[in-house]
This record gives C-alpha cells, sequence and structure tokens, in this order.
C-alpha cells in the first residue's frame, strides 16, 4: 500500500440502495476559480468552492451543496453542472493528521464526525484529528485498504445540519 497520501479529487459512493445520483445545475457565483471535483457551496444561491487550498471545510462557513462536475469558467451566472450530497451520495476520500503517523484508519471511525480538508494542492481528505465544528460522518472504511492503513480511504457522507441539499 501506498506511504504518502493518494491524489484523490473526486470519488462518489451510493448509500441506502441507491444506484445513480443526481446531476443539477447552478449559477456560478462571481470570481470563482473551483476545479472539476471540488465541493461547492451556495452563497446567495449562487455555486462556489466553499474553503481556500490549505484550509477545513467546517460547519461554520457554508453549508455542502455537492461537487464540481467541471472547473469555473470564471463567469458570474454561468451554469455549473453538480452532484448534490444528498443522503443517498457520499465520497471517498483519504484521511490525514497533523502527525502522518497517525493518519491511520480504524474500525471506532465508523460513525465519528470530522471536517473536510482542502490541501494546498486542492485534494480533498478527512483530518481525522479535527473534531471541531465537524460536516461529514464516516460511514465505513474502503475495501481497497485495510483498515489501520495510513493514508487510507473512507466513505463519508455530509451531515444532514450542513447539507444545502435537504434530499
Amino acid at each position: 500500500m501506498p506511504s504518502t497520501k493518494p491524489v484523490v479529487k473526486c470519488r462518489f459512493v451510493l448509500f441506502g440502495g441507491a444506484r445513480t445520483f443526481d446531476t443539477l445545475i447552478g449559477p456560478e457565483a462571481a470570481t470563482q476559480t473551483f476545479k472539476r471535483g471540488d465541493i461547492l457551496g451556495f452563497t446567495s444561491g449562487k455555486l462556489r468552492c466553499n474553503v481556500s487550498a490549505a484550509a477545513n471545510l467546517d460547519s461554520s462557513g457554508d453549508e455542502v451543496a455537492g461537487v464540481a462536475l467541471r472547473d469555473a469558467s470564471g463567469t458570474t451566472d454561468a451554469d455549473v453542472p453538480y452532484v448534490p450530497l444528498d443522503t443517498n451520495v457520499g465520497l471517498v476520500l483519504p484521511v490525514t493528521h497533523a502527525t502522518p503517523a497517525s493518519a491511520v484508519t480504524a474500525v471506532t471511525q465508523r460513525g465519528s464526525t470530522f471536517c473536510l480538508e482542502r490541501t494546498a494542492a486542492g485534494d480533498w481528505s478527512v483530518p481525522i484529528d479535527d473534531t471541531s465544528n465537524p460536516v461529514c460522518e464516516i460511514r465505513d472504511i474502503d475495501p481497497t485498504y485495510a483498515v489501520g492503513e495510513q493514508y487510507g480511504l473512507v466513505h463519508i457522507k455530509i451531515i444532514a445540519a450542513e447539507r444545502a441539499v435537504a434530499a
């Protein structure tokens, strides 16, 4: 298994017997630079990237709308296709930790809530050392990695209170 965090921009996982996910279109907010696979929220009804690189997405900011399916155009009100992160759609992301040796998956993480991290490179992960103001819940450990694997993958779901899309 890898000894460094894998680059995972976006991989979806379906919950509750869902077989497909919706694709919606919303207007782009002004001066956006998000990339395909970035997590988006709404500002005044328009889509924008919720968090800058090298920062955490937590419950103190915008609610989570979904994941961009294309790069920002830079044009206000341009159509942005996105996958809403609703009750049936989650993401597969690696775990991280301020102490790299502690960035390992554990069975006890199932059901625990955390923030999301947008790395300096613009990738997304679950910082398992940050439980303040959580936005996601770990639902399962991805079978790609054994439990206890450094930077292993987990299946996450945006918690209900942090979803901009209620369904």
